[in-house]
């Protein structure tokens, strides 16, 4: 799970109004797709969160945890 819900939170936001601040506006659902993992957002949406809110998209989506079989 991504940490976007916490820091939109964090910063006061709505989903609607994080939406409406990326250069290309998207809608308060989609934003709940992300922060669900439902969808995943694209590398310039992921930076643009990132940016708005002021942490790393590292932070924001961590890699997932790599595993090998034995």
């Amino acid at each position: 799970m991504n940490k976007l819900k916490h820091y939109r939170k964090e910063k006061g936001l709505t989903q609607t109004q994080l939406g409406a601040l990326l250069k290309t506006p998207i809608s308060q659902g989609a934003v709940g797709h992300h922060e669900t993992g439902a969808r995943t957002p694209d590398v310039y949406v992921a930076a643009e969160y990132a940016a708005i809110l002021g942490v790393s998209v590292e932070e924001l989506f961590p890699a997932p945890e790599m595993t090998t079989a034995a």
